[in-house]
């Protein structure tokens, strides 16, 4: 399930990101990092890059 949201924030990209990580953590009790790949590749990232950034932090 946590790959189907963050497969819908990539293609949901018209619809507030703040709101929608806020609704999204509540909703499926995200972890940290999993809020940090819904941020990037709502931002338009590949999920390599994700796991690039998400490496370094």
């Amino acid at each position: 399930m946590r790959y189907l949201t963050m497969q819908y924030k990539n293609k949901a990209k018209h619809i507030n990101i703040k709101d929608g990580i806020l609704l999204l953590a509540k909703k499926f009790d995200l972890t940290l990092s999993e809020k940090k790949v819904i941020y990037y590749v709502a931002a338009g990232l590949s999920v390599k890059s994700c796991s690039n950034l998400l490496d370094r932090n």
